[in-house]
């Protein structure tokens, strides 16, 4: 049974979002205020997530029922007493005797004065006033979101998320208690690039895993190709994540395409089918791969060129591209399991022996590596006419 969670979480498109919503009539802004504040919520929140998930439809949820499958409760964080802090809380929102979001909240128990809203409101007056300036911003919205959860406050979704003290968080102020909350995370902001940079930890069945690369080498050894001509290392570590169990769920996996999943799926998936169903495994259903849009019409407008024939470098400069990022799309395209006709360019510069010699030695080597090509071959061709072969040799065999 897995249900880790995955989060995709990059401050910046907070603040696009941000300033995309300005430029929206004033009901829409805040709305869509709203639906941040939420994102934000359970990115940053260091709660148990089902719990949070669960809360937000309106359902209550005993974290320790989690069992340490989301990230938070697999991965916890040191928890402090926040009774003082709560009853804090709930005094200064009481004083206000009004409804107002948690952002506004967390400015007046710290005290912000920049804030225009706090002055108009008058909210700088009230003793609670910075009350809490000892502690941080990201401290107070994790005490404002535990009294959430725990129920002290009413969110007013119909006034887009006005908080106000409930019953039951009227009654803690009589007879407070301990509790326990680890802070949530204030994640620092970085470039796109930064971010699509950023490598996640695998969250792949380690033994499922371990079992399809042995099925490959003995697919492979069996076809007679090597192992990573069957699939790469990356898709069957999607494989052991999402537990494909038909050709169609193994062609939308990173890295494979419908050509090699009808090509070398048929083993595979009843390996994992009876994995999964050994093991009483409940699958992710419904993964759909999507890819950027403007990628994708780059590689279909590659393909076509390459149907019609035409020189590599010139499709790299009709799309104003480098000759490097050209070879790194048409391995996308190739490593997706679209098959691909080069030849046409190849025999310019490569006649059909020496082809034929490249084609042997990938067809012998256990792993891929150009620059041991490269290496192998003294310098008699490029690392790019290398790249090239090895394109249309994963094409020919494996797609």
């Amino acid at each position: 049974m897995r249900g880790d969670c995955l989060l995709f979480y990059n401050p910046n498109d907070i603040e696009k979002l941000e300033k995309f919503m300005k430029d929206k009539p004033v009901a829409e802004q805040e709305i869509g205020h709203l639906l941040i504040a939420e994102t934000e919520a359970f990115a940053e929140s260091s709660q148990c997530r089902r719990k949070l998930l669960l809360h937000y439809f309106g359902e209550e949820f005993n974290e320790d029922d989690c069992e340490k499958m989301c990230d938070n409760c697999a991965h916890p964080k040191p928890k402090e007493n926040v009774q003082e802090s709560m009853k804090m809380a709930l005094e200064m929102v009481t004083e206000i005797k009004g409804e107002f979001t948690l952002t506004h909240l967390v400015n007046v128990i710290i005290g912000n004065t920049v804030e225009a809203q706090i002055k108009h409101y008058g909210h700088h007056l009230l003793t609670h006033f910075g009350k809490g300036k000892e502690r941080d911003k990201i401290y107070w919205k994790s005490v404002f979101r535990l009294a959430l959860v725990e129920g002290f406050f009413h969110k007013n979704i119909e006034r887009y998320g006005l908080l106000s003290v409930t019953p039951k968080g009227a009654a803690y102020l009589l007879e407070p208690y301990e509790l326990f909350m680890p802070v949530d995370t204030e994640f620092d902001h970085v470039s796109d690039e930064d971010f699509d940079s950023f490598k996640l930890e695998s969250l792949s069945d380690k033994n499922l895993f371990k079992g399809l690369k042995d099925l490959r080498r003995k697919v492979a050894q069996e076809m007679e190709l090597p192992p990573y001509v069957i699939f790469q290392d990356p898709s069957l570590e999607d494989m052991a994540t999402k537990y494909p169990i038909t050709i169609e769920e193994l062609a939308n996996i990173n890295g494979v395409g419908r050509n090699k999943a009808q090509k070398f799926g048929a083993p595979f998936i009843a390996f994992i089918e009876k994995y999964v169903k050994d093991n009483e495994i409940d699958r992710p259903m419904d993964v759909v791969l999507k890819g950027n849009s403007e990628r994708s019409a780059k590689r279909v407008n590659i393909i076509l060129n390459i149907d019609k024939k035409v020189d590599l470098p010139d499709i790299a400069d009709q799309l104003k591209i480098e000759f490097d990022e050209m070879l790194e799309e048409l391995s996308q395209i190739v490593n997706s399991g679209t098959k691909i006709n080069i030849r046409y360019f190849l025999n310019q510069f490569l006649d059909e022996d020496l082809q034929e010699e490249i084609v042997e030695y990938f067809r012998n080597e256990e792993v891929e590596d150009i620059d041991a090509a490269v290496a192998y071959f003294d310098g008699e061709f490029t690392y790019e006419e290398l790249k090239l072969m090895h394109l249309q040799f994963m094409s020919d065999v494996a797609n």
